[in-house]
């Protein structure tokens, strides 16, 4: 999960934007970490030449407290409740 200081969902926009900024990432259900930094959203059009699986992505990375870095991909403006996949953790 991506969440912003409230606790809620980071949502990226139609138009690529953060609704609301990153604040935690959770990690495993129990293990939440404070996000101290973070670049992007980086929105992009993926397999675009099959209407039967085009999906709009946005990728974020995303720096914690510890010094991790992390690169998370989130679909674009389907929902309030977005899923987020970690695709990379940087040490």
């Amino acid at each position: 999960d991506l969440l912003d200081a409230a606790g809620r969902a980071v949502v990226v926009g139609d138009r690529g934007a953060l609704v609301r900024p990153p604040s935690r990432l959770g990690l495993r259900r129990d293990s939440v970490v404070e996000v101290t930094s973070w670049a992007g959203p980086w929105p992009a059009d993926e397999r675009w030449w099959d209407p039967a699986s085009a999906v709009r992505v946005a990728r974020m990375q995303l720096v914690d407290a510890r010094g991790r870095a992390y690169l998370v991909a989130g679909e674009m403006a389907t929902s309030d409740e977005p899923r987020w996949v970690l695709e990379g953790i940087y040490d």
